[in-house]
């Protein structure tokens, strides 16, 4: 479907890619990773055309059409425009053949009807009537319905203006235009950014069936392993491909390097050896031809580029002193703001040890209820109190307020942690993403995502028995996730804890705490049995329905 060969682009001095080649084919699932700066998004715009290549060529197959959702919003909305107004945007060019459908009937009222331009007419109104037809006109409303309510909308945000959606939101209309024109190809970056997990899983079926294909850029491991059936990764200026999941090419990946490692000793080997025959007999007449021949040989030898293996990170949390069994009861809690009821009678008990993730759609209440929990922010009714000798610390997904702006990236983590975890400091941080530099940078001078995975890294340091995080896996990629995961696991205290993020929850949580339209329900048990205890309760509520129906149209039956 696309061809690229021998692609090749650079930014000043600084060269992304060369020699680029891939082939993406109909119905392919790529998933593009690479370090931070390796040219993943400049990639994905050269593809859609936003960007110009510096030198090979990107052959396509007729005219295939190409949708692009980047990491962030790239314009503002008409502050008029309603959301089902701009999801139908997705079908301009089918209004338009709407539009030339209505002249065409006025033109037929106007002209005689056993004429030869009435044929005409109605010839071209025959065959733009079975275009529309087969390119889905009269089931246009139905799809834009089916993508908005998937990704979270509901029916009453139809008619809100695109302008009093928050910026996360914007992001979602953007991806559910997208989805809707359906393209050939879908370049997606950062998809699952701005969604919550029951859109996350929308989106995953979506994309499983959809008939194009898809190429993306993600942090979300459970999104990659599900979905994708090839990985391309960038790395010093060159793409490699590797057949599979995320989770394979991790294993593929470090196959490759071992193999590389050995190929480069038996290069030095070679090349020792070489060399220590050139100064042997340099110098003898003899020997001249053969000397002249493995100077040649060098000469010819490629150095092997090898990948860096990242550093494993492994990391405990500081040892705090038990809390007593119970660790937290909340009971007939409720809060809301305004006229707005965020939840009502939250009931539910947290003992030690215990992973609680806390879900539900975005806004149902999840950060208010961590807030609630962390002393962060009143309730308006009830009481959530913690247990015997509970050291509660907490992550917000906002943590300007418990950083000192004035401090380097190294001097906040140095002022927290203890003398036997100074030798770590470097470790941990480049775990987080700070490499090099990065590490004298002020904190006033940090983007939002940095100062998270500071206040993140810092949390690792501090001694505490009850840990209380709000999206800890934002801002982080996988390898950064699989470093807090494992320190999360091995965690000897309790955790309650958001996040949107499948693999994570499906690895840690061991109860569920669901928000949905002011009700807070508990669940004993991991993601997927909860999903299953869901699925049966619907199942149930949908067999009584019919009984409940059936018997209803039997009694009418009788009665009648």
């Amino acid at each position: 479907m696309v061809h690229i060969n021998g692609l090749k682009k650079r930014y000043g001095p600084k060269l992304l890619f060369e020699n680029l080649d891939l082939h993406i084919r109909q119905r392919d699932r790529i998933a593009l990773v690479g370090e931070n700066g390796s040219g993943k998004t400049t990639l994905m715009k050269i593809l859609c055309g936003l960007e110009d290549d510096d030198a090979g060529t990107i052959n396509r197959a007729g005219n295939i059409r190409t949708g692009y959702l980047p990491q962030f919003l790239p314009f503002s909305y008409n502050p008029e425009i309603t959301l089902f107004d701009e999801a139908r945007k997705a079908f301009s060019l089918l209004y338009e053949k709407a539009a030339k459908l209505t002249e065409l009937e006025l033109l037929m009222g106007e002209v005689e009807y056993d004429s030869l331009e009435y044929e005409k007419v109605t010839s071209k109104y025959s065959q733009l009537t079975e275009e529309m037809k087969h390119e889905g006109y009269y089931e246009l409303d139905s799809r834009v319905r089916i993508v908005l309510f998937g990704l979270g909308f509901t029916e009453q945000d139809l008619e809100k203006k695109c302008v009093h959606f928050s910026g996360g939101w914007q992001m979602r209309i953007m991806l559910a235009r997208i989805l809707i024109e359906k393209p050939d190809l879908l370049l997606l970056d950062e998809p699952t950014n701005h969604l919550d997990i029951e859109s996350s899983n929308w989106l995953l079926e979506f994309i499983r069936g959809y008939p194009g294909a898809v190429m993306l850029v993600s942090h979300d491991r459970y999104f990659l392993d599900a979905l994708v059936k090839r990985v391309a990764e960038l790395y010093n200026s060159e793409m490699k491909v590797y057949t599979g999941n995320y989770t394979q090419f991790e294993t593929a990946r470090e196959e490759y390097i071992d193999s590389l490692h050995r190929q480069a000793e038996e290069y030095e080997q070679a090349k020792e050896k070489a060399e220590r025959f050139i100064d042997r007999f340099r110098a003898k007449a003899s020997k001249a031809s053969a000397v002249q021949s493995r100077i040649k040989m060098v000469e010819k030898m490629e150095v092997v580029k090898i990948p860096p293996k990242r550093k494993k990170i492994r990391f405990r949390f500081p040892k705090a002193q038990n809390s007593g069994l119970k660790v937290l009861k909340v009971q007939d809690l409720a809060k809301q703001f305004g006229e707005k009821v965020v939840f009502m009678g939250a009931e539910f008990e947290v003992e030690r040890g215990d992973r609680v993730a806390v879900l539900g759609k975005n806004g149902s209440g999840k950060t208010t209820l961590i807030k609630i929990i962390a002393g962060r922010l009143p309730q308006d009714m009830g009481e959530a109190v913690q247990g015997h000798n509970v050291q509660l610390d907490y992550y917000a997904q906002e943590p300007s307020e418990v950083l000192n702006h004035q401090r380097t990236v190294i001097e906040e983590m140095s002022c927290n942690a203890a003398n036997e975890q100074i030798p770590l400091l470097r470790d941990i941080l480049g775990a987080f993403l700070f490499h090099d530099d990065d590490i004298y940078k002020k904190v006033e001078v940090l983007s939002g995502g940095e100062r998270s995975r500071l206040a993140l890294a810092r949390l690792l340091l501090r001694k505490s028995n009850l840990l209380v995080l709000d999206e800890p896996t934002n801002h982080l990629d996988i390898y950064s996730k699989d470093v807090l995961l494992d320190a999360l696991r091995y965690f000897e205290g309790t955790i309650i804890f958001v996040s949107h993020d499948r693999y994570f929850i499906d690895q840690l949580a061991n109860k569920i705490v669901y928000i949905q339209d002011g009700e807070v329900t508990s669940y004993t048990g991991n993601y997927e049995e909860y999903l299953a205890h869901r699925e049966r309760k619907r199942k149930l509520a949908e067999e009584e329905a019919r009984e409940k129906d059936v018997k209803g149209r039997e009694k009418k039956r009788r009665q009648g």
